[in-house]
């Protein structure tokens, strides 16, 4: 990623929680990280929210107004959960939703 480029994630998943797998990438590239849930009130029936995750170096761009008004900053409680995927580890057992 370039020095002040952005990675956009979308992790809405009705089956798995990818909220601690972006947490993992973010810290261990020491990116800041924000999220955007989108739920429009007076949409269609076929229109589901959606949760973005947004990670990036780019100081003035995180911290921006629009950044500000949209998205949130991480609770310190995801950031305990998070996991990080390599090559020898990558199991989705323990981001299954087994209740909504």
């Amino acid at each position: 990623m370039k020095p002040d480029g952005v990675i956009a994630v979308h992790i809405s998943n009705r089956h798995l929680n990818l909220l601690p797998v972006t947490i993992g990438v973010a810290k261990f590239f020491r990116t800041y990280i924000r999220s955007i849930n989108w739920d429009e009130p007076n949409h269609p029936w076929w229109f589901s929210s959606s949760r973005w995750v947004i990670l990036s170096r780019n100081v003035p761009f995180m911290f921006s107004q629009p950044m500000a008004t949209h998205a949130s900053i991480m609770p310190d409680e995801d950031a305990k959960k998070a996991v990080l995927w390599t090559d020898d580890f990558a199991s989705v057992l323990p981001l299954v939703r087994f209740s909504q």
